[in-house]
């Protein structure tokens, strides 16, 4: 038995956090090794890759209130014009520190590719034992998904052999390749989305220098254009395409009366429907919004949600914490990064509204209030889409609306809170 099965619920072999605590410690934490680490809090914080992350903004409506304290007795006219003034500079400066920050991670990402992490027990041509550099993150993330998927296998095949006796764990409980697993989240994603930023950042600091203050309105019309450490929050929601969420939802709300979840959960990259493998790879943005999506190959598409794929394992046993105190688990996470990972999983519905409703909120206490029920939600949504994504494929990621958990998580989180 996996984390995935635990929970019998309407919704059966998915998994739902259960009624009382006792149940939870006498069955889900002693029967899965994932459910029991990513129920451990860690010190360490290594998951975060911050630098790779936009720096600070404060909202608009604050830095506007601020100004306003501080030149009360200015006409409006003169007040708005302080204000925008504030807020400008404010931008200019967040945007200058994201495209530092991209110049820095390049250099670190070298390093941990080409001196810091190199692949050992190669063997040349001529039989010799050798060291390679890591490859390119692509390849790099399918090998380490690979090497995930071997050990699942076998410890399917040790549970197969011990059935009817106690069960020793789930399959990421064993030692995974060290070599490949010897870096944190952190280098990872920092060579992963370093990746991504660098292309971007001549093209990025040369409309920087022409448009200025103006910056933000050429991001808000090509969003893409942005290093992800230039994404300003109220651009954030243009990137993640909320229309094809729609479609592919409508899509699974409709086959669910015909076809079982897991059957749907269980589709991959490769047997997945095209019409609803182009929605889910522009709903994941591994689509250009600005390219219909008809234009692109099949061919592409589905490798590009295999790739997906491969990452979200990987992710996935970072976050768990399977990879050792070091890494730390998905409670290490900060708000940024639990926000990233909750989009690349397909978890959170409405990123626009979500944005529009903190941002509205002018009181400075009450918008953390509500920013934090709403953070601490979405890290059980987390916890729940890693214990059950081991069990199923791409296909899941189409389903999430259908599988969230109705039970109020304060409880979940009061049980957290009281064992760490």
């Amino acid at each position: 038995m996996n984390g995935g099965s635990l929970a019998a619920s309407s919704k059966s072999a998915f998994y739902a956090f259960p009624a009382s605590k006792a149940q939870f410690l006498t069955r889900d934490i002693k029967q899965s090794q994932i459910v029991s680490a990513l129920w451990t809090r860690f010190k360490e914080e290594s998951v975060c890759a911050d630098n790779t992350l936009p720096a600070e903004l404060k909202p608009k409506v604050e830095i506007y209130q601020e100004v306003k304290e501080i030149h009360k007795e200015d006409s409006s006219f003169v007040l708005k014009l302080k204000q925008n003034f504030q807020y400008g500079k404010a931008v200019m400066n967040f945007y200058k520190v994201g495209v530092v920050n991209v110049w820095n991670n390049r250099k670190v990402s070298n390093r941990l590719k080409k001196k810091q992490y190199k692949l050992g027990g190669i063997v040349d041509r001529k039989g010799r034992e050798s060291e390679i550099r890591i490859p390119n993150v692509t390849k790099l993330t399918a090998d380490m998904a690979q090497a995930l998927y071997i050990s699942q296998m076998e410890t399917k095949t040790e549970n197969d052999k011990n059935a009817g006796n106690v069960i020793k764990g789930d399959f990421a409980s064993k030692v995974i390749d060290t070599d490949l697993f010897s870096m944190t989240r952190k280098e990872f994603q920092t060579i992963r989305r370093t990746t991504e930023d660098a292309p971007k950042i001549p093209l990025f600091a040369v409309i920087l220098l022409i448009f200025m203050e103006s910056t933000p309105l050429v991001c808000y019309a090509f969003p893409q254009i942005t290093p992800s450490t230039c994404v300003l929050p109220s651009i954030l929601p243009r990137l993640w395409s909320s229309s094809s969420n729609d479609k592919l939802h409508e899509i699974n709300s409709k086959l669910f009366k015909t076809t079982g979840l897991p059957d749907l959960a269980l589709r991959n990259a490769y047997n997945l429907p095209i019409e609803e493998g182009r929605l889910m790879a522009r709903t994941l943005r591994l689509t250009s919004k600005f390219v219909p999506l008809s234009l692109y190959p099949e061919s592409l598409v589905r490798r590009r949600l295999q790739e997906h794929y491969n990452y979200l394992k990987v992710d996935n046993y970072y976050l768990s914490g399977l990879n050792g105190a070091k890494s730390g688990n998905l409670w290490n996470l900060s708000n940024q990064e639990l926000i990233l990972a909750c989009l690349e999983r397909n978890l959170i519905r409405d990123i626009k509204g979500d944005v529009k409703t903190f941002h509205d909120i002018k009181d400075p206490q009450v918008r953390k209030e509500s920013e934090m029920r709403f953070f601490r939600k979405l890290r059980l949504r987390l916890f729940q889409f890693i214990v059950d994504f081991d069990n199923y494929n791409i296909g899941y990621l189409g389903l999430t609306h259908l599988l969230e958990d109705t039970r109020a998580p304060q409880k979940i989180l009061e049980w957290h809170d009281l064992d760490n």
